[in-house]
């Protein structure tokens, strides 16, 4: 999670980790291990595999967009927290405050494991199904 004391969430810094390449590239597992069932991609065309990737990603520029406003409405909420505080108000406003912006934090945490969630699966398609669908094509063209 990317939340500073003053209530910045850094949304793009994990937007970022799903874009470069090289991070989920150097993961890739062993194919050949069994762990993965590539039963039903293995007929699935490459039209098919990038639809799948389009969807995943409309997915995330969805959550991503959502969060940017979750992040904006959380800084008010913490900006008026601190100006409560600093007024000196009574406990009841004050706690009331805390609660909106503890809600809010929990609702980010949910939010973050989600997108988490959504990145794995572009980087599994990615690095799993679409770049051993490109190596396969590149292999076929070489042969011939």
């Amino acid at each position: 999670m990317i939340l500073s004391f003053t209530g910045h969430i850094d949304h793009s810094a994990r937007v970022m980790q799903v874009i470069t390449w090289n991070r989920s590239f150097r993961g890739i597992p062993n194919l050949d291990d069994g762990k993965y069932d590539f039963a039903l991609e293995e007929q699935e065309t490459h039209a098919t595999v990038l639809d799948k990737l389009l969807a995943w990603e409309k997915k995330l520029y969805d959550e991503v967009r959502a969060g940017e406003l979750m992040k904006f409405e959380y800084q008010k909420k913490v900006a008026l927290l601190n100006k409560l505080k600093k007024k000196g108000t009574n406990s009841v406003a004050l706690e009331n405050a805390k609660a909106v912006v503890s809600h809010l934090h929990t609702r980010y945490i949910v939010d973050m494991q989600s997108l988490d969630s959504t990145i794995s699966q572009i980087n599994r398609l990615r690095d799993q199904v679409l770049y051993r669908r490109l190596a396969e094509l590149v292999d076929g063209i070489l042969q011939h």
